[in-house]
């Protein structure tokens, strides 16, 4: 009984170690993705989902996965790492990595608690003409 009701305490440190990474020096920070965007507006860039914080008008980009009726393809892709679980950028048909600012696995003691970061980390890509 005991060990169940530290399972939220768990969860909870657990939180706190992910987010408290986001603050360390090898994080990305929120301005640093900010300001990459804001440089590819004007050539056009498509941001994922998870960056819509990070966009400063969302009418001057294209964000993935839109539901759209015509696919446009800028020339600018930034994709965030955050949630996906994977420790590489992925593949882009149409597109080719430029950047890869992708991070390791968080660990404490040497064991992983988080497969990716859970802040900023990105990729970005060029389309490919």
């Amino acid at each position: 009984m005991l060990g169940v009701l530290c399972l939220p305490v768990l969860g909870l440190a657990r939180s706190g170690l992910i987010l408290g990474h986001q603050f360390t020096e090898e994080a990305i920070s929120f301005h640093n993705v900010r300001l990459v965007i804001e440089k590819k507006i004007k050539e056009g860039v498509e941001v994922s989902p998870g960056l819509f914080l990070a966009v400063p008008d969302p009418r001057l980009v294209t964000f993935a996965g839109g539901q759209s009726r015509k696919r446009v393809f800028p020339l600018w892709r930034i994709e965030q790492q955050a949630y996906k679980g994977v420790q590489n950028p992925p593949d882009v048909s149409g597109y080719r990595l430029t950047e890869n600012k992708f991070g390791g696995p968080i660990r404490i003691f040497g064991l992983p608690i988080s497969r990716t970061p859970g802040g900023w980390e990105y990729a970005l890509y060029r389309r490919i003409d």
